[in-house]
């Protein structure tokens, strides 16, 4: 899980100030796209009970970012540092969430 602030992914062409990037990956490498990242972005506003959560350390699920999201955007793409592998498959949430 990386946090990015402010966010690496805009909506036209608006940066937000939190993207939240959760990886997920295959043992097959031999895959030619072998990660998923679902990245949701956060504009301030009222505290968001998983970043809070993640804060605090205490328990939290994915229910609690995910039950309320349900339009992404989707593509191939490469990591956002060096060295850019492009094995990513990219899901960006087409909601805006709020944190504080």
């Amino acid at each position: 899980m990386n946090v990015r602030a402010p966010s690496e992914h805009t909506f036209n062409d608006k940066q937000y100030e939190l993207e939240l990037q959760i990886f997920h990956s295959v043992a097959d490498v031999s895959l030619n796209r072998y990660v998923a990242v679902l990245s949701f972005l956060f504009e301030a506003g009222e505290a968001s009970p998983f970043l809070e959560g993640l804060v605090s350390n205490t328990t939290t699920t994915m229910s609690n970012l995910t039950a309320t999201y349900t339009d992404y955007y989707a593509y191939h793409g490469s990591d956002t540092f060096p060295a850019c592998t492009e094995v990513y498959n990219w899901f960006i949430s087409a909601e805006v969430k709020t944190a504080s």
